[in-house]
């Protein structure tokens, strides 16, 4: 009861004393900064001022008069002219991307049109040149034939047109390799079935090559007979 009793700093004291410090380290800054403008740039001035009004006195009057008001159209003046030229900028720009989309527009419009044009040209001259020659066609054949000229030519049209509307596969080059010799050559081995043609690496068979001979041999009786 009588001794003395300790009391233990709340929580709240550092905080105080961290805020405080920081406190005094923005003033400390804030003034070392507003030391050093004043040196080095508002006494210079302020003393330029005094000596020049110590001078002349009247100008200087007419001076301080003068810029107190000047400054707000001097500002007004500058704001509106960066204002200016800024909306100047940018107006120019749209209007340059606009005039260049218009043309582009244009030109691809002019470009469609003509490509249109010239399918429907072609498609026109490619009936045209098919319709003459076809009636060409008939004329020759009604010329030669007569009337039976025209179911020729009836004819002839479907075979044009299955020809055209059947897919063909595609066609392999000739072989560059061409055997020289004479053209045919019999075997000696009697074993032998087939003769080789080496020119177009067709094969015959024996049968067809004695049946022409028989057809040769026939000839050739009838004719010293």
């Amino acid at each position: 009861m009588g001794g003395a009793e300790s009391v233990s700093p709340t929580p709240r004291e550092p905080v105080s004393e961290d805020l405080s410090s920081y406190f005094n380290k923005s003033a400390a800054i804030v003034r070392t900064y507003t030391d050093r403008f004043e040196h080095q740039y508002a006494r210079p001035v302020m003393n330029t001022s005094q000596a020049f009004f110590d001078d002349r006195p009247i100008s200087a009057i007419f001076v301080a008069i003068f810029s107190t008001l000047s400054f707000l159209p001097a500002v007004t003046f500058l704001g509106i002219s960066l204002f200016i030229i800024f909306a100047s900028t940018v107006t120019a720009l749209v209007f340059a991307f606009l005039a260049a989309a218009a043309v582009v527009l244009t030109l691809l419009t002019c470009l469609v049109s003509t490509l249109i044009a010239t399918a429907f040209a072609s498609a026109f001259l490619t009936f045209a040149l098919i319709s003459s020659f076809l009636f060409l066609r008939i004329v020759i054949l009604v010329h030669r034939d007569g009337v039976l000229g025209i179911s020729a030519w009836v004819s002839e049209t479907k075979q044009r047109l299955i020809y055209v509307s059947t897919p063909r596969p595609p066609t392999k080059p000739p072989s560059s390799k061409r055997e020289t010799g004479p053209l045919l050559e019999r075997s000696d081995s009697p074993s032998s079935s087939v003769i080789v043609v080496q020119e177009m690496g067709v094969i015959s068979r024996p049968s067809d090559i004695k049946h022409e001979r028989e057809l040769y041999d026939d000839y050739g009786a009838q004719g010293s007979g």
